[in-house]
């Protein structure tokens, strides 16, 4: 599932990577330039799982 919502990919200063994750749970971000796909499969109080492939 790709979300099509506009949002500021970059994290606000002093945050760590996902702190201040753009993409929730079930969604992702492809960048076909770079051939890559980032997809958030789940979430929870520790952290983020995540699926990065390349192609």
């Amino acid at each position: 599932m790709s979300s099509t919502r506009s949002r500021n990919a970059v994290p606000a200063a002093g945050c760590r990577p996902l702190d201040d994750a753009p993409f929730w749970a079930g969604e992702s971000f492809t960048d076909a330039t770079a051939g890559v796909r980032i997809e958030v499969l789940g979430a929870d109080g520790y952290g983020e799982t995540v699926r990065v492939t390349k192609w």
